[in-house]
């Protein structure tokens, strides 16, 4: 187990961080407008998304490695989540994707 705190623990973070940027880049190639059409048919959602970064850097110290990658990559998905349905969002009623994806949702895990 790597010490959190330690220079072996900050260069994996680093490393870590530094993917899911690429990541990132790679989903939405730099059109965030996927994130203007989440806020506008879920602003709990869109809040969520865009803060958790912070959550994130704020964890980064305290928790041990394996859960930071986990934030990370659950973070990640998020991202790839939403991008995917606002390519498809001509697929299905925005009415169904809200259902799915409100915080009033009944599948709310």
């Amino acid at each position: 187990m790597i010490a959190t705190g330690s220079e072996e623990y900050a260069r994996r973070v680093s490393e870590a961080l530094s993917r899911a940027c690429e990541e990132l880049k790679a989903i939405h190639e730099g059109d965030v407008r996927y994130l203007a059409w989440l806020q506008e048919i879920d602003e709990a959602r869109y809040r969520e998304l865009t803060e958790f970064s912070d959550g994130i850097r704020r964890a980064i110290g305290m928790f041990p490695l394996p859960v930071i990658q986990a934030l990370i990559d659950f973070y990640v998905a998020s991202h790839r989540v939403y991008f995917a349905c606002w390519e498809s969002k001509g697929q299905f009623g925005l009415e169904i994707l809200g259902r799915l994806i409100s915080s009033a949702s009944p599948w709310k895990m």
